[in-house]
């Protein structure tokens, strides 16, 4: 291939990336393909145009681009892939199935060590988390501060999330992060009282865990010290059952 021609590619190629970017008609975009288009190029991002198309949910362009060979492992600069910004941007149901269908990696890792159901369960897409779980997603995936997204849930307040994961008994309840705290000292310490109640209903929590960490800290200590009587109340509760069993 000529330089001619290739500069011609490369600017068809950019076209395409912009029109996806866009949502400019499936016809256009047909056209562009037609014409030699590189499904895989990247923008100055390292985003190609499948991933453009899932991160604003362009449902046409997905199909179009996967039936002309578009990468669907494809990363950008933080290792995101399309289904990665599907996942994080909550996309429709029937997007996250198609990348799926075509083989999308469901525990793909960015340059954090995060999964899309990391993301998911962080943004709080419970429709997202049902099916990456249903593909498989590792539910006890670690990112880089130890955190799974159960962590990232319970962080994140998403309650609905919380439930889901919980309900699949898969989650390991036992683990801790890079600074040595439980699940449950996270909750206690952030005042949630709903999600401290799910965790200790599960009988799989010890109310009496001490973090590993220099400080050697109880839920009950955490919820004290910011006072929280709602918690110190169930806590205490939840001790006094473990001691009497």
């Amino acid at each position: 291939m000529d330089k001619t021609n290739v500069e011609s590619r490369d600017y068809i190629s950019r076209a395409l990336i912009f029109h996806v970017d866009n949502k400019e008609h499936e016809a256009v975009i047909k056209l562009l393909l037609t014409a030699g288009a590189d499904t895989n190029a990247k923008d100055e991002d390292g985003l190609t145009a499948l991933s453009w198309a899932a991160k604003i949910g362009y449902e046409a362009a997905i199909h179009l681009l996967l039936a002309a060979g578009a990468n669907v492992h494809a990363k950008d600069k933080n290792g995101w892939t399309p289904l990665w910004w599907a996942a994080m941007k909550g996309c429709e149901a029937i997007i996250i199935r198609t990348l799926l269908t075509a083989g999308a990696d469901v525990d793909a890792r960015d340059k954090d060590n995060q999964t899309p159901l990391l993301w998911a369960a962080r943004i709080g897409y419970e429709a997202a988390a049902h099916l990456l779980l249903a593909a498989g997603a590792d539910i006890n995936a670690k990112d880089k501060h130890g955190w799974t997204p159960l962590w990232w849930a319970t962080r994140k307040d998403h309650q609905a999330i919380v439930q889901l994961l919980l309900q699949t008994d898969k989650v390991d309840l036992g683990l801790k992060d890079k600074n040595s705290r439980t699940l449950l000292s996270w909750a206690a310490g952030d005042g949630n009282g709903p999600i401290v109640g799910l965790l200790l209903e599960t009988g799989k929590i010890d109310a009496d865990s001490r973090d590993d960490n220099k400080d050697s800290q109880t839920p009950l200590l955490l919820a004290a010290r910011n006072g929280n009587e709602a918690i110190i109340k169930l806590l205490q509760e939840k001790s006094r059952q473990f001691r009497d069993d």
